[in-house]
C-alpha cells in the first residue's frame, strides 16, 4: 500500500481541530485516510510547537517580529534574526518532540497488541468451555489464558502510562 503524503497545512488544521475539540481523532483519521495514531502524533507536535512559541519569548531562539515592553505597540517592535526550529543551539525542543512522537507510536502499537491479546483470550476461553476438564490440552489452554490475561493487564497499564505521559 502506498504511503499517503499530506501537506503541512492539512496536518496543522487537523491537529488544531482535535486540540479545539471541533472534531474527533477517529473522524479526522477517516477523513484523511490515516491511522488515528497519526492524528495523535500531529496533535502532539502541534501542542509542543505552540508551547515552544510561548516558552521561547523574544530571544535569538525566537524568529520574526517580537514585541517588547509587555505587548505595548509602537516603538517597542523589534526584529530578531530568523532561526529555523530545531537549530536553537540546544536539543530540548527536538528531544521533547521525538519523545512525544515515540510515545504516540508506542501507544498505537500497544493498542494493537492489546486487541490481539483480547482475541487470543477469547479463543482460549471458548476452548476451555469445549474441552473436558481432565484433558491435558485443557491445562495447556489454561496456561495460554493465564499468560494472555497477564499480557493484556501489562498492555493496559502501558497504555495508561502513555496517556499520562502525553498529557
Amino acid at each position: 500500500m502506498k504511503r499517503k503524503t499530506l501537506f503541512a497545512e492539512v496536518k496543522a488544521e487537523a491537529a488544531l481541530d482535535v486540540l479545539a475539540g471541533r472534531k474527533t481523532t477517529m473522524r479526522l483519521a477517516e477523513k484523511h485516510g490515516v491511522h488515528p495514531a497519526t492524528i495523535s502524533r500531529w496533535k502532539a507536535k502541534a501542542w509542543k510547537a505552540m508551547v515552544d512559541v510561548f516558552r521561547a519569548g523574544p530571544s535569538p531562539a525566537h524568529s520574526g517580529p517580537a514585541l517588547e515592553d509587555q505587548g505595548k505597540v509602537g516603538s517597542g517592535l523589534s526584529y530578531v534574526p530568523n532561526t529555523p526550529p530545531g537549530k536553537r543551539g540546544d536539543h530540548t525542543s527536538r528531544d521533547a518532540e521525538e519523545l512525544a512522537e515515540s510515545i504516540c507510536q508506542a501507544a498505537g502499537a500497544i493498542h494493537e497488541i492489546n486487541n490481539s491479546l483480547g482475541i487470543v483470550l477469547c479463543y482460549a476461553q471458548l476452548l476451555l468451555k469445549e474441552i473436558p476438564t481432565g484433558d491435558p490440552i485443557a491445562q495447556d489452554v489454561a496456561v495460554i489464558e493465564k499468560h494472555a490475561r497477564n499480557c493484556k493487564r501489562i498492555a493496559t497499564e502501558l497504555q495508561a502510562c502513555a496517556k499520562k505521559t502525553k498529557a
